[in-house]
């Protein structure tokens, strides 16, 4: 391989070429592509720059013989079809490709069944290491993974249970509470909820913070404007608040368990004839790409999944090739208003 002086890379990139590249020794380059022992931060950032730039690949199958390991991780979610778990994927592949690894995802539609049979899949294939996302990890599972020596975290589980295993989430609760806080000083009462199934995890845990934000304004909640979806679709929703309406108690605010119920929130207040926000504010949780395509853009809560993949692998790298083998960690990541304006 040559670098031209263009920058331009010809021909397949060796290991020999990264590490000079990166002003290193080939040790070096091996160590942090196998984890055999620990490299300085500065030195291990700089190793994965020029494997970047070069476009270095391992030898994959020699590398997995030298060192039993299969250089694969897997990540399950609970539904693909929601872009919140495309986007923590690529967060947790953006930080694993460039050491070699190859990731692949798992969709168990939220069937248990289905769930433990993709851990004893993981099992079979004797991974590297496991992101279980959306969902806690049965105890079960986590056992016969743990027995294997395959490392796992469970991310976007939601409450604060301490599990023996390393975890990611955001607070959820709190950030609605936040919301309801803001926009509730900011527009008063009345305050409608439209919350999610009674089936989905997620809904106890964010109805929750909306009552907690009620509970901080000091305005009683009034049970008759709060309701809850059969799924988390905007046309249910619209179903939903069309019926709300038409006791013809119109709320000022409507706080939403996820964006697309409040975009369906949005379309039957346009129905009969309320301008949002001017006569009713809506807003939602995700800030998924709809809400800011929305009309007017959708004050909502950004959850940052892709930051949220990336936590999650980072922590498995520890375990895979840090060698860290401490007490289970327990992260809450950060989460923000968005376009608080706009409801």
């Amino acid at each position: 391989m040559s670098v031209e002086p263009s920058g331009e890379v010809r021909g397949r990139a060796t290991v020999n070429d990264v590490a000079q590249h990166a002003g290193v020794s080939q040790s070096t380059v091996s160590q942090v592509l196998g984890g055999s022992r620990p490299v300085a931060e500065a030195t291990r950032a700089r190793v994965l720059k020029s494997i970047e730039e070069l476009g270095y690949r391992p030898n994959q199958l020699a590398r997995a013989l030298r060192h039993q390991r299969s250089q694969t991780v897997a990540i399950v979610v609970p539904n693909i079809r929601h872009e919140l778990y495309p986007a923590v994927a690529r967060g947790v592949s953006d930080v694993l490709r460039p050491l070699g690894y190859q990731v692949a995802l798992y969709d168990t539609d939220r069937v248990k069944a289905i769930e433990t049979q993709v851990v004893r899949s993981i099992a079979e294939r004797v991974m590297d290491g496991a992101v279980i996302f959306g969902y806690p990890l049965a105890r079960a599972d986590a056992r016969i993974l743990s027995s294997l020596g395959i490392a796992v975290v469970n991310g976007g589980v939601d409450d604060d249970t301490l599990r023996p295993w390393d975890t990611v989430r955001v607070a959820q609760p709190e950030a609605v509470q936040r919301l309801v806080q803001t926009l509730g000083a900011q527009y008063g009462g009345p305050i409608a909820y439209v919350g999610g199934p009674a089936d989905h995890p997620t809904a106890p845990v964010r109805e929750t913070g909306f009552r907690a934000g009620m509970a901080t304004l000091g305005i009683p909640v009034d049970e008759a404007l709060v309701t809850s979806v059969g799924h988390y679709s905007w046309d249910d929703a619209l179903v939903r608040f069309r019926q709300l309406a038409a006791t013809q108690r119109r709320p000022r605010l409507v706080v939403c368990a996820n964006d697309l119920l409040a975009i369906g929130v949005m379309a039957a207040a346009r129905e009969r004839g309320w301008r949002v926000p001017d006569d009713i504010a809506v807003c939602g949780y995700d800030n998924i790409v709809a809400a800011e395509m929305s009309v007017p853009p959708l004050t909502t809560i950004e959850t940052y999944p892709f930051e949220q993949g990336h936590a999650c692998a980072r922590l498995l790298l520890d375990r895979m090739l840090e060698g860290y083998a401490g007490p289970p960690r327990f992260l809450t990541l950060s989460t923000e208003l968005v376009r608080p304006e706009s409801a």
